[in-house]
């Protein structure tokens, strides 16, 4: 019958009948737990003599032993075993005091942390999959597929990276920990600065070795863009990458700013042009999307390189804009179709403004565009006011005239971002974490995105 306790029988070791034991248990429908022990008295180096093995809800509930009424496995089950090493051949008996419990059995073992004892295998496989930034869903998957028949779950996983996270950091805070595994390393060019004050880091930019060769044997294109919710500390992530001849991305490096103004943006690019490209090498077009703070500082450090506005960017911004005028959310399916045709018209007469090949077409073809579209004012205000005084640094009448290598948009690298953030699972990572895993998948180029 379920719950049944397990032979009285003896074994020569404590370890053995342990096992034995919850073996027995997980076919049975409980989990066990170790009780008090007794230890041999008047000896040198005392060891375990008698140890009481108990059901794993042997006790007393505190949802009702407390004031605190919270969920609890614990039924103050009275089943009790004893584990007895015998003076006279060594052998351990198990002998069963009280073989009655007062619950049903479980339905799963996993419900019992005796059964989720993770192996040595186990555990090795957790370490390598971690650092290799697999989620702990699918270590989870992995480790199903290894042993069908493990009862471990998620929060196991989690636990065990915790240790192991705790174990790289060896009593060192994150910002600790990344300065020093960065300098031990010797892979890693890094510029930091603290808060005299606090001796808290507020700006920090750092390249791998690989990008920072990739950036110096191909310098021409530098891409820049910022991303967000990484970490834990809401610092913004601005990633620096490169484009090679054949057109493969490669990240170079990244910065973790405290905020986005000019003084900071300056300092990271300041920080890139010292650690990755020196003073006699420069890009011959830089990339960006439309933040002024970011502009301002590319002309401060980058003064002499052209800069070109991310298209698809300018392409995002002004859908935007004119799903204000057509909407296509929260109305019925007729006005959404009818909407959406608008929609998609416009943004076809916009795309046609942008790539227009020389500088009278694209002026015709505004001019036409501003008068066909004259009822929707906001529209062709908010055009007139934030994009048309710009068009030099997107429309490719003017493009054309830098070298830009077919290189428009900084989209490219924002398939990197959605990797980045995958690897990463959340935004509750510290620097160590996001330092982690951007340098596990920065180096090696990859194809356009």
């Amino acid at each position: 019958m379920p719950l049944a306790p397990p032979p009285e029988l003896s074994y020569a070791d404590f370890e053995i009948v342990e096992e034995a034991i919850k073996s027995w248990a997980r076919n049975e429908g409980y989990g066990v737990i170790r009780g008090r022990s007794k230890k041999d008295k008047h000896k040198e180096g005392a060891t375990r003599r008698k140890t009481w093995i108990l059901c794993d809800k042997s006790m007393e509930s505190r949802a009702e032993a407390g004031a605190r009424r919270t969920a609890s496995r614990k039924t103050d089950c009275p089943f009790k075993l004893t584990v007895t090493r015998s003076n006279i051949d060594g052998l351990w008996r198990l002998v069963v005091e009280n073989g009655e419990h007062n619950h049903p059995a479980s339905s799963n073992p996993s419900q019992h942390p005796c059964h989720r004892k993770l192996t040595d295998e186990e555990k090795s496989s957790i370490e390598s999959l971690t650092r290799s930034h697999v989620p702990p869903k699918n270590i989870l998957l992995n480790l199903l597929q290894q042993n069908p028949d493990t009862a471990i779950v998620s929060q196991d996983i989690r636990n065990e990276r915790k240790r192991l996270r705790k174990e790289r950091l060896n009593g060192k805070n994150s910002s600790e920990a990344v300065l020093d595994m960065m300098e031990d390393s010797g892979h890693y060019g890094y510029c930091v600065e603290k808060n005299p004050d606090s001796n808290r880091m507020t700006k920090l930019f750092f390249a791998h070795f690989k990008g920072i060769e990739l950036a110096q044997a191909f310098p021409e294109v530098l891409l820049i863009d910022c991303t967000y919710r990484t970490n834990i500390y809401n610092m913004p992530l601005l990633h620096f990458a490169g484009v090679t001849p054949t057109g493969e991305n490669f990240s170079i490096g990244f910065a973790f700013l405290s905020a986005e103004n000019t003084f900071q943006y300056a300092w990271a690019l300041a920080a890139f042009k010292a650690t990755v490209l020196g003073d006699n090498t420069t890009p011959e077009v830089i990339i960006t999307d439309n933040e002024d703070a970011l502009l301002n500082a590319l002309r401060e450090v980058y003064p002499q390189v052209p800069h070109l506005l991310c298209r698809w960017h300018v392409e995002k911004n002004v859908l935007k804009k004119a799903s204000e005028q057509w909407r296509v959310k929260q109305v019925s399916d007729d006005e959404r179709a009818a909407n959406q045709k608008l929609l998609d018209t416009f943004m076809q007469r916009w795309t046609e403004v942008v790539l227009a090949n020389s500088k009278d077409e694209f002026e015709e073809l505004y001019s036409k565009l501003k008068v066909d579209y004259a009822e929707q004012e906001a529209l062709i205000e908010y055009l007139d006011v934030n994009k048309y005084p710009l068009k030099h640094l997107f429309a490719k009448a003017w493009t054309d005239d830098t070298t830009h290598f077919g290189v428009t948009v900084t989209s490219r690298i924002e398939g990197g971002h959605s990797t980045l953030k995958r690897f990463l699972n959340d935004s509750k990572n510290d620097l160590f974490g996001v330092i982690d895993v951007c340098s596990a998948h920065q180096p090696m180029p990859r194809g356009p995105m």
